[in-house]
């Protein structure tokens, strides 16, 4: 149904800006009676004021449990030996794949890696902080994302 209103919604556009851009013959008038300014005002009004909105009912949202209480993370947690180059968890329901972030005590994120795993091994390449957290958020087979996880916090020790 939606995507009749917008097609009548173009189409009515459509034929305001063609009859605004025709030019008029001696005695003739644009198909409103209008002058061709008018038509374009009123396309414009058409496309931005009376343009059907997504029912946000109806808006597109994670498919399966994306509840965060469902991320459970493996590792790494808590008091750690040397930065953590691997990151395991256990799956979703209804994830086909997950949002991998990592940030630093300040919160500034140093990594963010789409994973189609519930395993992550970072690159020899990559400076993991000494301290900081990981959070995880799971997105479906359509792409939407579902609540990001609470933070995993690690610390390496001295």
């Amino acid at each position: 149904m939606t995507a009749l209103r917008h097609l009548v919604c173009l189409s009515a556009a459509y034929l305001l800006l063609l009859s605004a851009a025709a030019p008029a013959r001696a005695g003739t008038y644009n198909w409103d009676g209008g002058a061709p300014d008018d038509n374009i005002a009123a396309a414009a009004v058409l496309l931005f004021v009376v343009w059907p909105r997504e029912d946000p009912m109806n808006a597109p949202v994670f498919r399966g449990d994306g509840n965060s209480r469902t991320v459970v993370a493996l590792e790494p947690s808590g008091e750690l030996q040397q930065p953590p180059v691997r990151f395991r968890w256990r799956s979703v329901p209804g994830a086909r794949s997950y949002r991998l972030e990592v940030f630093d005590d300040d919160a500034l994120r140093v990594l963010m890696q789409s994973v189609g795993d519930t395993t992550y091994v970072a690159p020899e390449a990559t400076r993991m902080p000494s301290n900081g957290f990981w959070q995880l958020t799971p997105i479906d087979d359509l792409g939407m994302p579902g609540a990001r996880s609470a933070p995993f916090r690690f610390s390496v020790t001295d």
